[in-house]
């Protein structure tokens, strides 16, 4: 691929799904100035990557290297969560912040499955193909996130009223 070219394929997936990532890295780090990092991280390492056959093996690609990353940030020792939730506003809407909020209590692999479901749009079998599960794994892991998140919101909007 010559320069202008991989300059503009670059070009249209940073503006196509920068958004998407920042939201799946913010959805494991809860601070933005590290999500976008992660962003950036990824768009770079997007110079080096494989051939994709498809968009839709592009954005496997994306978000499971955006989540790669943003795991090892909170393996790292530097990683200090200093930024509130409400800083998301330029990525979630306002109505949803309090259900990101609900969310974030939920274990990792639980938050993943819930948010590319709900957030994403992705369908089980899909992202049992970006995370390396089996469909019926995504499955259960959803019933179970929504059972847990009910309590929690339940919870949550008893103590509010």
């Amino acid at each position: 691929m010559n320069n202008d070219l991989n300059f503009e394929f670059i070009t249209s997936v940073v503006e196509e799904y920068a958004d998407m990532i920042v939201r799946i890295a913010f959805n494991y780090t809860r601070n933005m100035f590290d999500a976008e990092d992660i962003a950036q991280s990824v768009f770079l390492s997007l110079l080096s990557a494989p051939y994709f056959k498809d968009k839709t093996h592009l954005k496997a690609w994306l978000i499971r290297t955006a989540i790669n990353k943003a795991k090892d940030l909170l393996k790292s020792a530097r990683k200090k969560r200093t930024l509130p939730l409400e800083a998301a506003e330029k990525y979630f809407a306002p109505e949803t912040i309090s259900v990101l909020d609900e969310i974030e209590k939920l274990q990792n692999k639980d938050r993943t499955i819930v948010y590319l479901f709900y957030f994403e749009g992705y369908k089980a079998k899909e992202i049992g193909n970006i995370l390396n599960l089996k469909e019926r794994a995504v499955l259960v892991r959803l019933k179970r996130a929504r059972d847990k998140l009910k309590i929690l919101l339940e919870k949550s909007y008893g103590e509010k009223q």
